[in-house]
């Protein structure tokens, strides 16, 4: 279940979550976990589009404004993180983005921050994804193709 328009009152208006729900035979569907990411500023409408694929999800943020473009793996999220109180970074209009999550036991953490390499004003990057167990494909304005190899994304050309 995908609450884009949720308010995290530490992020601002319409920051967005995703709830994550399990299944067991005994007692059927539950609430497990409410998925963020602390990547998130106000508007940037996380979970508005999500897939999964075994351990992994890819979540949409149509209404990202950071100037990245490029692709954030593990190591480079902090980077970001370092930026977020810099409001001169964060310049392009809903340019949109893409989250990615792998699931650990019943815990969730983010590993990837993808952006188009050509990332522009209202392209709403991440406004539809879908995911397979070789390959991410995001449908905004202009559509981009990524592939997974050992756990790092790369964009197709």
């Amino acid at each position: 279940m995908t609450s884009p328009d949720k308010d995290l009152s530490e992020q601002g208006a319409d920051t967005g979550s995703v709830d994550v729900y399990r299944y067991d035979d005994d007692d059927g569907w539950f609430y497990s976990v409410t998925i963020s990411s602390g990547l998130t500023r106000a508007g940037d409408r996380f979970g508005q589009s999500i897939s999964a694929a075994g351990d992994y999800v890819v979540i949409g943020a149509p209404g990202d404004d950071s100037n990245v473009k490029r692709i954030l793996n593990s190591a480079g999220l902090s980077e970001l993180s370092d930026m977020l109180g810099d409001d001169t970074f964060f310049t392009t209009t809903n340019s949109g983005a893409v989250h990615e999550f792998v699931r650990s036991g019943i815990s969730w953490g983010q590993t990837a921050y993808m952006k188009a390499p050509n990332a522009d004003n209202h392209d709403a990057f991440g406004k539809a994804v879908g995911l397979s167990s070789y390959c991410g494909l995001v449908l905004p304005v202009r559509m981009v193709h990524f592939r997974i190899s050992i756990k790092i994304w790369t964009v197709m050309t």
